[in-house]
């Protein structure tokens, strides 16, 4: 009876192991989708953040694929532009017209392979895991969420990712973070170009 028992034990140990959650069809599909290179195509994001009550912000966001951005503020207006060009940051008080350089982006906090293994390693222990479908402007999407935690910024984050079932690209992003007391939530809508050109500095 005793070998009986614990073997019952270890049955359930290795159902509770992380080696047996990534086995999960759901995690897997997020770590997949959270392991995803950042560099490839062409996109220009819709972005809309609101802090804890306060009015929305809506920016736009176009990135070229290979690793340059460029930010711009729609809501509230006046507001700077960013432009990542290589790893320098500029910003434009003029929408654009004139750039000045901020700042070099050489900390690890912007090294693309960094923030992916970051991403990839809080996707692996993120609980309360559930995907499906859900139908966006006629399209049946795939849909993944799960609550992560980022130790290093003291964050957890309900995150929600809609894929496209004949691209595989990811669409459509809602993330509800809560830091320090504040929550932030941030709609993102993707959609992907086949050219973009940046401007230059």
């Amino acid at each position: 009876m005793r070998n009986v028992n614990y073997s019952v034990w270890l049955f359930a140990t290795a159902l509770l192991s992380p080696s047996a959650a990534v086995a999960d069809p759901c995690r897997e599909s997020l770590v997949r989708e959270m392991s995803r290179p950042m560099k490839g195509q062409a996109s220009k994001s819709t972005i809309t953040t609101v802090t804890s009550g306060q009015k929305p912000m809506i920016n736009y966001h176009f990135s070229n694929g290979s690793g340059d951005w460029l930010t711009q503020v729609i809501d509230p207006p006046g507001m700077p532009w960013s432009l990542a060009v290589g790893d320098v940051l500029y910003a434009s008080s003029d929408k654009g017209k004139t750039w000045k350089k901020v700042r070099e982006l050489n900390d690890p906090g912007h090294d693309p392979d960094v923030v992916l293994k970051q991403q990839a390693d809080v996707a692996r222990s993120a609980q309360n895991i559930a995907c499906g479908f859900e139908e966006i402007d006629g399209v049946r999407l795939e849909k993944l969420e799960g609550d992560l935690v980022y130790p290093q910024m003291n964050m957890t984050t309900r995150q929600t990712l809609w894929i496209h079932p004949e691209t595989r690209q990811t669409v459509k992003t809602f993330s509800v973070m809560r830091l320090s007391g504040m929550e932030t939530a941030v709609t993102q809508s993707i959609e992907y170009l086949s050219d973009l050109t940046l401007p230059k500095p």
